[in-house]
């Protein structure tokens, strides 16, 4: 793992437990122990790079694989990220960021599925307004 003893063991302890959670989806992407990955849905995957500070006085740095995500989702998930931090400074928080981002995924999903199917029953155009209302 990387460095700091009590560091150390929190990073190595967190890393089971993810394994543990996540199973296969929970990937070490290198042999030194310190960089991983998880696939959180199919155009989302989440990259952690643990460093000798994290957790005692700084978070892991991560990067964000998601093309199909806009820019202000992507925010929240940084900021949301910065914040769950800032409230467990000194502890773990992979775990939580995972989660916080299937949370978000989850609601972004359910949004644009909301927008697709508000654009498909509006009418095309103002034809179809006209003779709806000739009907009537």
């Amino acid at each position: 793992m990387c460095y700091d003893m009590d560091n150390l063991t929190q990073q190595k302890d967190e890393i089971e437990a993810l394994s543990s959670i996540y199973g296969s989806d929970w990937k070490e992407e290198s042999d030194s122990g310190c960089f991983f990955s998880i696939e959180v849905d199919d155009n989302v995957k989440l990259f952690i790079t643990l460093n000798p500070e994290y957790p005692s006085n700084s978070p892991p740095s991560y990067q964000l694989l998601a093309p199909s995500l806009d820019r202000r989702t992507k925010q929240k998930i940084g900021n949301s990220f910065e914040q769950i931090y800032l409230e467990n400074i000194g502890a773990p928080v992979i775990f939580q960021w995972i989660e916080c981002l299937r949370e978000i995924i989850g609601d972004f999903k359910e949004e644009h599925e909301k927008e697709t199917a508000s654009v498909e029953t509006q009418p095309k155009d103002n034809h179809e307004k006209e003779d709806k209302n000739k009907m009537d």
